[in-house]
């Protein structure tokens, strides 16, 4: 087979797919880019109808989020890696992706689905070529005379790069094209050639899971968070519109009025168990690279709608803290979870968060979003790197099953609501009372005035926890983590009013109150 030329036509994707990897044997091209129709090759940033300003914007903005938060670390220097992680989650940037692996660039080829508004003439995929060495020497002249305009300005340049945790990246074997030019002068000058195929709706032979993968990263996790704290403003502006002025907290005159309930006229000192030695693993990056799907693990808890929540808590706990290897499981990234009913039968989440047979189907939300597995996948995920010990993470597991399977109060007494604020997300969960006093500094009374010590008494829990705001001049840190992962994680999940986001770092929450 003799390719010399810069378009070839397939009868159909797979035997696109078989040239591109003939291309690749022979060393004639050595990245890929698969397209479901031949549109013009184009980063979403640069595509017709972008809104440029509000794109650099946004990755502005995002940039300054990644370099505030301590544990992606790795990125706080790292402009190009930033870029890739934005680019991989939605975002407009200049970055195009391509791959390594002409089996991936066929999978992306065959992604979409023809609609009737799609000429039969243009119903035409295409897998793209190129040859990194050779586009770079093509690019070197043209990018030296833009950077003399412009410093640090290449028109078109490859990036490759392992960003850590982008699991995403590395399972699609991906590089990119950074590119400030328009199609035509980027066909003109990279020596690209397409492989043309008659398009269908005919799925690929890769499943998603291969280049998408369902388990959340460290990285994923903390992205949740992100994109719920973009939500916010227009979350904010819809709510002024139904209450008709702006909703505001002050935050400052409530400071002001905590202060004066101590002695000194300011809060306690940060208590000493959240020194830095303590707290720094939890605001550690890990590096946690991707494994593939050799990688998988499957556990399969049954529960028994018709026992109690404290029976539920035992079997749950027991399974997954004596019949399961844990420390194992935590180094695994692709695990299957299946929560399932004696009958076998998979467990959702209604819409009144009651537990059910049926998934939930609405303009909202679907079927692995209220899954009880997800949900548990979320805890297990976001728990599974951080110092927390298997106990709490089966703790927290058991516990939201318990009381998903009949109420929190068939495990908690006395309930205190709590909100939180920790990694600029919130929270809403609730605990123990007495659970919520006892994780406090033995000391905190002897910071404040003699005066307020009967109303803080008579308030119980409330008392205490309206002093201050701050977990760190509240909490005891070792058992601040016990009441965290074992009650404030479950039933966050519980109550799920950021939907999927939860907060999981005990060392990233800045305010804890009464709900």
């Amino acid at each position: 087979m003799e390719i010399d030329y810069p378009e070839h036509y397939a009868g159909d994707i797979n035997e696109a797919i078989e040239i591109a990897k003939h291309l690749q044997n022979s060393g004639k091209f050595d990245i890929f880019r698969g397209q479901f129709l031949n549109f013009p090759i184009r980063p979403t940033g640069l595509r017709e109808g972008i809104d440029r300003k509000k794109a650099a914007q946004d990755l502005n903005h995002f940039h300054e989020w990644v370099r505030r938060t301590p544990e992606l670390a790795s990125l706080h220097d790292a402009p190009d890696a930033v870029l890739a992680v934005a680019q991989h989650y939605g975002m407009p940037t200049p970055l195009l992706d391509f791959t390594t692996d002409p089996n991936i660039a066929g999978h992306f080829a065959s992604l979409g689905k023809l609609t009737d508004d799609i000429p039969v003439s243009q119903r035409v995929g295409t897998i793209i070529c190129a040859n990194r060495q050779r586009l770079a020497d093509s690019w070197r002249d043209i990018n030296e005379r833009a950077k003399s305009k412009e410093p640090y300005m290449d028109l078109v340049r490859v990036v490759e790069l392992d960003v850590r945790n982008l699991w995403r990246l590395q399972a699609q074997r991906g590089l990119f094209l950074k590119i400030h030019v328009d199609p035509n002068l980027l066909e003109m000058f990279s020596h690209l050639l397409h492989i043309y195929f008659p398009q269908s709706n005919k799925q690929s032979t890769i499943e998603d899971r291969q280049v998408y993968p369902p388990n959340r990263s460290h990285l994923e996790t903390l992205l949740d968070q992100y994109f719920l704290i973009r939500s916010y403003p227009e979350r904010r502006q819809k709510m002024n519109e139904v209450f008709g002025h702006e909703m505001v907290i002050a935050e400052d005159r409530v400071r002001a009025s905590q202060k004066k309930q101590f002695k000194t006229g300011d809060f306690p000192p940060i208590h000493p168990s959240w020194n830095m030695l303590a707290i720094s693993g939890w605001l550690e990056e890990p590096d946690d690279q991707f494994l593939g799907e050799g990688n998988l693990k499957q556990v399969t808890i049954v529960v028994d709608l018709a026992q109690t929540a404290a029976e539920t808590f035992g079997a749950v706990w027991k399974k997954l803290m004596l019949e399961t290897d844990l420390v194992s499981l935590r180094s695994a990234q692709n695990v299957d979870w299946r929560i399932e009913t004696i009958a076998g039968e998979e467990i959702y989440v209604d819409g009144e968060g009651s537990p059910t047979i049926e998934p939930v189907n609405s303009e909202f939300d679907d079927e692995e979003n209220d899954s009880v597995a997800g949900i548990v996948a979320i805890i297990f995920d976001g728990m599974r790197l951080k110092p927390y010990s298997s106990n709490h993470i089966s703790t927290a597991i058991a516990a939201y099953l318990g009381m998903l399977v009949e109420s929190a109060d068939g495990l908690l007494e006395d309930i205190a609501d709590i909100e939180m604020i920790g990694g600029w997300t919130r929270g809403r969960c609730f605990c123990n009372s007495t659970d919520l006093l006892h994780a406090m500094r033995c000391d905190l009374l002897e910071y404040v005035k003699n005066d307020v010590h009967a109303q803080i008494e008579q308030q119980g829990w409330r008392g205490s926890l309206g002093l201050c705001v701050d977990p760190q001049r509240l909490f005891v840190f070792d058992e601040f983590i016990n009441l965290f992962a074992e009650q404030l994680i479950p039933t966050q999940a519980l109550l799920r009013v950021e939907k999927d986001v939860f907060v999981l770092n005990p060392a990233r929450v800045e305010q804890i109150g009464e709900s």
